[in-house]
């Protein structure tokens, strides 16, 4: 359990969470769970189990205050877009990278193999029955000139987004992906 940057987070740097198996969960508020910020890799890579990775409930979105929170995790890169008082960044590269187990992935905006400025997200699942629920930028979502990719290799899955921008969108010359080679899937 964690607020944030953790679970595999890097910023000018590299972290990595490796995880050989057992059922484990994985809690914490944002910036984790395979997390790349400026010139950092961060990577969470677990083995085996049925595992549980929840990731945002603490600091509001401004897109959506009283009804979303900001996760940036699990498989997540992010940079710093240009603004009027400052210059900007290019962002890291995140990876959560789940060999096999039936796992449950809870984020909301910014999570699950998604991505920001400049930046890569990546969410890789082997093996499995899994299922995917989020907010708003997530499943595959690349935004503002990134790359974001979900994918999951086999199992019968569930995927839930609760807003667009979502399940493999590319947003203002950006590229997203949500690839599930096999399966008897639902997506929502």
């Amino acid at each position: 359990v964690s607020d944030g940057f953790a679970h595999g987070a890097g910023a000018f740097g590299i972290g990595i969470l490796a995880d050989g198996a057992g059922n484990d969960r994985y809690s914490a508020t944002r910036f984790s769970q395979g997390f790349g910020f400026i010139k950092g890799f961060g990577a969470l890579v677990e083995s085996g189990g049925s595992d549980k990775y929840y990731a945002g409930g603490y600091y509001p979105d401004f897109r959506d205050p009283e009804k979303s929170y900001s996760s940036l995790s699990q498989g997540f890169g992010f940079g710093l877009r240009p603004g009027d008082d400052f210059i900007g960044a290019s962002g890291g590269v995140g990876v959560l990278a789940d060999h096999e187990g039936n796992d449950v992935y809870v984020g909301d905006y910014f999570a699950q193999g998604a991505s920001y400025w400049y930046a890569i997200g990546i969410l890789v699942d082997d093996r499995g029955h899994d299922r995917y629920l989020s907010g708003r930028y997530s499943q595959g979502a690349g935004v503002h000139l990134a790359l974001g990719v979900l994918w999951d290799s086999e199992g019968d899955d569930e995927y839930l987004a609760t807003f667009g921008v979502a399940q493999g969108c590319g947003h203002d010359y950006a590229a997203g992906f949500l690839i599930d080679n096999e399966g008897a899937d639902r997506y929502t």
